[in-house]
């Protein structure tokens, strides 16, 4: 009896750790925050990727936030894009502004890649009063994430 309970707890122990070795987990790379003002305004942004174990998609992002509070409607916009690590584009989203009142705002569209290392620089714009004011030097890229079929991981470079 007492061996019938150690075998069970070997067995229910070996398969948490093969369930756990094979569940999928997202690795996050996030650039730099950086701050800029527009039209009495405050903001930072940054970019984001996102890979997961087992599996050539990722998402990339790029986040915007008013430090000065609540902003109107249409104030602020992101335009998300994903390269690969010599800097040819993928793929990029199209503009989307803030629909409501809003402190921030990110949009996070997926795609499926080849295996090989990739990074997310977006662009953000916000309303100067006339018109919008694009940051093209921020948000700053992420550190390149390797895809890979069996795993992913982060690779700073």
């Amino acid at each position: 009896m007492k061996f019938k309970k150690i075998l069970l707890s070997i067995v229910v122990l070996l398969g948490l750790v093969i369930f756990g070795t094979l569940s999928v987990y997202a690795q996050t790379s996030t650039g730099t925050t950086t701050s800029f003002s527009v039209f009495g305004r405050n903001y930072q942004n940054w970019s984001t990727i996102i890979t997961f174990a087992n599996s050539r998609d990722l998402r990339y992002g790029t986040d915007i936030r008013s430090t000065s509070g609540t902003v109107p409607t249409g104030y602020m916009g992101t335009f998300s894009r994903v390269f690969t690590s010599s800097g040819a584009l993928v793929r990029n989203d199209q503009w989307v502004w803030n629909n409501g009142p809003a402190v921030g705002m990110g949009t996070y569209p997926a795609t499926t890649v080849s295996p090989g290392f990739y990074y997310s620089q977006g662009l953000t714009q916000a309303f100067n009063g006339n018109g919008y004011t694009t940051q093209t030097q921020s948000p700053t890229r992420t550190p390149n994430v390797q895809v890979r079929w069996l795993n992913s991981k982060v690779i700073t470079s």
